[in-house]
C-alpha cells in the first residue's frame, strides 16, 4: 500500500474502536494518525498516545494525564497537500492556504469540494450518526476515502488530480 495516514474523529474515548484503529495502522503500515478531536482519551492508556491534531468540544480530560493538550485549530502540510485539522464545532472565520479542511463534531462522514477546498468529514469510530455504521478516514499522496471500522469497505473516495 502507497504512503497513508489516518484520519479518525469522535472517539469518545472508546477504547475499543482505538483497538481497531491502531490494528489497521499496523495493517495499513500507516505513517501517523490525525484527530479531528473529541478523542476524550483514557490520558494514562498508551492505546491514545502518539495522535497529533486538534481538540473537540469534549476534550476536557488531557490536562489531567501525560498527553499534551491539543490546539483547535492544527495547520500540517502532508503529501504536498496544505490540511487544515479542526473539529467543526465552530464557523471558520477565515479559511487561506488550505487545500483540505479535516473535520468532525457531526460524526457523519462526508466529501465534498467548494471553491477547490475538500472538505472532509470521516465521520465517528465510536458513535456513528449515519447508516455508513463506524468509520475512519485514509488519506494517501493519491485519495482521500472514507472506509467502514468494520470490514475496510471504501464508503467515498476522492482522488487527487495528477496535475
Amino acid at each position: 500500500m502507497e504512503r497513508n495516514t489516518l484520519i479518525i474523529s469522535d472517539v469518545h474515548g472508546a477504547k475499543e474502536a482505538m483497538r481497531r484503529i491502531r490494528e489497521i495502522e499496523r495493517q495499513f503500515s500507516s505513517e501517523s494518525i490525525i484527530s479531528c478531536g473529541d478523542l476524550t482519551p483514557d490520558p494514562y492508556d498508551p492505546i491514545f498516545f502518539s495522535i497529533e491534531g486538534c481538540r473537540g468540544n469534549c476534550d476536557r480530560f488531557y490536562e489531567y494525564g501525560s498527553l499534551p493538550f491539543p490546539p483547535l485549530i492544527y495547520r500540517k502540510e502532508i503529501y504536498g497537500k496544505r490540511i487544515l485539522v479542526t473539529h467543526g464545532h465552530f464557523p471558520l472565520e477565515e479559511i487561506s492556504s488550505v487545500d483540505i479542511i479535516f473535520s468532525g463534531h457531526t460524526h457523519i462522514p462526508s466529501i465534498r469540494k467548494k471553491d477547490n477546498i475538500i472538505y472532509f468529514n470521516p465521520g465517528s469510530v465510536a458513535l456513528p450518526r449515519s447508516s455508513s455504521g463506524p468509520t475512519f478516514g485514509l488519506f494517501t499522496p493519491s485519495f482521500l476515502a472514507i472506509l467502514s471500522l468494520i470490514d475496510l469497505t471504501v464508503i467515498n473516495k476522492c482522488n487527487f488530480s495528477s496535475s
